[in-house]
């Protein structure tokens, strides 16, 4: 199976790019790993996205790694695409952390420091979901294109910077980009088929 992971703030077309994909690879049982949050948010009764809480964000980080599981126990698919990563969490996370934090002259109240140390835990165990849980083969980064919403913005302008904290690798790729990538899955296939069944 090969694990593809679309990365980009929201709007930057991740669920076209994924179905584009699957059907650039229609002759293979491609599994979309997609709409996740909104399962979590109904499951937990709780508001996830730009708005999320700490645990929120916790919340995400496993039930994205929970529904690729689900996906390739009951499809066993070819290629699994997932549209958004812990990467993006860590966005979320951190700008979340930033919109808490509040300066108070010199000082820092107890709240403040309070927040600093949520934040820094929620983060490192997000680092941890990275660690243990990135297994994609290929990961491709979205940016995005004609957006005026500020909070999608200032996602898309951190993605690239989460993604070298975590150290994990991503190619950048515009939306027209599905035929790369594409390919890419397609040489994959072959380079793992043994000579003598091709």
């Amino acid at each position: 199976m090969i694990k593809v992971a679309l990365l980009g703030a929201p709007s930057s077309g991740k669920t076209d790019t994924a179905q584009d994909i699957s059907n650039g690879l229609h002759d293979r049982t491609v599994s979309i790993c997609d709409e996740y949050v909104a399962d979590i948010e109904e499951r937990s009764d709780n508001t996830l996205g730009h708005f999320a809480t700490y645990l929120g964000n916790l919340q995400v980080g496993i039930g994205r790694w929970e529904r690729e599981r689900q996906l390739v126990r009951d499809f066993k698919p070819d290629i699994l695409i997932t549209c958004g990563t812990v990467v993006e969490t860590v966005v979320y996370e951190a700008l979340n952390a930033l919109t808490m934090a509040s300066l108070n002259g010199d000082s820092l109240t107890l709240r403040e420091v309070q927040n600093n140390k949520r934040a820094s835990v929620t983060l490192t165990a997000l680092s941890i979901i990275a660690h243990d849980t990135w297994d994609y083969d290929y990961a491709y980064y979205l940016p995005l294109v004609d957006c005026d919403d500020q909070r999608h913005q200032a996602v898309d302008k951190h993605i690239l910077e989460s993604a070298s904290a975590l150290e994990v690798p991503v190619k950048q790729v515009d939306q027209a980009a599905v035929a790369t990538i594409v390919q890419d899955i397609i040489a994959h296939e072959q380079a793992e088929t043994p000579a003598s069944d091709q």
